[in-house]
């Protein structure tokens, strides 16, 4: 009995090795790109703001990207960030980091 719960438990810690092993091969497969190829151009005057509150700015280069809310700046250490005019704060979220393209 002591040798099948063994056997059982190898089996089942070889199924889930197994598992995990091909959902990190299929994680980090590289994808053929579906999009067109981004070319260069002048940095955009302004960006949509999703529904989720998300902004994406798409650039082809590296680049400095400063957030203005309605004239005002955007400001912030680490991952948050918020715009402020005088008291009212106009805006808050969390930026996302660097994306290089």
């Amino acid at each position: 009995m002591r040798a099948l719960a063994w056997l059982l438990g190898l089996g089942t810690f070889a199924l889930g090795l197994s598992l995990a092993l091909w959902s990190l091969d299929q994680a980090f497969r590289l994808a053929p790109l579906t999009r067109e190829a981004c070319v260069p151009g002048p940095l955009p005057e302004r960006a949509e703001l999703w529904s989720n509150g998300a902004v994406e700015i798409p650039l082809c280069r590296k680049a400095w990207v400063t957030f203005r809310l309605q004239g005002t700046p955007a400001g912030g250490h680490g991952p948050l960030a918020m715009v402020v005019e005088g008291s009212r704060v106009l805006w808050q979220g969390e930026v996302r980091g660097v994306k290089e393209v």
